[in-house]
């Protein structure tokens, strides 16, 4: 709480001193930073920037809790409401990732399923697929059947030397 209250506080001794830049520049006002920072009505200002950060900071929260593009889903009322669709899933895993972390070791295995995770992204969401679940080193996607049955072939190599191949 008391970092964000400094990140707040920061941000807006930066928004006055560029609005004094700006005034002071372009406008051709002669004021001092202490005097246009307490000028009648510039409280009413700065306490608009700080709400609209603070909602904007909620969210930004609750669409990350929610998942990606969930946000949306949910004000059109379509986030918890029952409904059935077919869908294609695809669960996506490295073969003999166990072998793999034994030889690579914590963190050069940590960056090769960051570097997987990465590339596999891309060619997913190109693909209109939506990405369900991290789960360990497997991703779990689906897409809507009318996506899913495009007749496209996808390939992308990764820096891991792994090849991806969505239809």
């Amino acid at each position: 709480m008391m970092l964000r209250l400094i990140t707040i506080i920061s941000l807006l001794t930066l928004i006055i001193i560029f609005a004094h830049f700006i005034v002071t520049t372009f406008l051709g006002e002669s004021k001092g930073l202490i005097a246009f920072a307490y000028e009648a009505g510039s409280f009413a200002i700065y306490f608009y920037i700080l709400m609209v950060d603070l909602f904007l900071g909620f969210l930004r929260q609750v669409n990350l809790m929610l998942g990606e593009n969930n946000l949306k889903k949910y004000f059109q009322g379509k986030f918890y409401t029952p409904r059935e669709e077919k869908r294609i899933f695809m669960f996506l895993d490295i073969r003999s990732s166990t072998a793999i972390a034994e030889k690579l070791g914590d963190h050069q295995y940590f960056r090769f399923i960051h570097d997987f995770i990465n590339d596999a992204t891309e060619p997913i969401l190109y693909t209109k697929g939506e990405i369900y679940q991290y789960i360990g080193d497997e991703i779990i996607i689906s897409w809507k059947m009318k996506n899913g049955m495009v007749k496209k072939i996808v390939v992308v190599e990764s820096v891991c030397g792994l090849v991806l191949v969505l239809i």
